[in-house]
């Protein structure tokens, strides 16, 4: 699931960014009358996918290499 919601995240800040240099998601070609609302539309989704499981825990996860006991 996280894989998906990095290919949203990144194919919607992408669709975002590609027009100031002339490119374009063929992907993506016919939302072109609806960006930047569709980019970021998209964006949100998959950070929402990705912040889920913190969410649902309520809780950050531990941080790795902490001091011991």
């Amino acid at each position: 699931m996280a894989g998906l919601a990095g290919f949203l995240v990144v194919l919607g800040l992408g669709s975002l960014l590609l027009p100031l240099i002339d490119m374009q998601f063929s992907i993506l070609a016919p939302l072109d009358p609806y960006q930047p609302w569709a980019g970021l539309l998209l964006a949100v989704i998959g950070i929402v996918i990705l912040a889920l499981p913190r969410l649902r825990a309520g809780t950050t996860p531990p941080a790795e290499g902490g001091p011991t006991a």
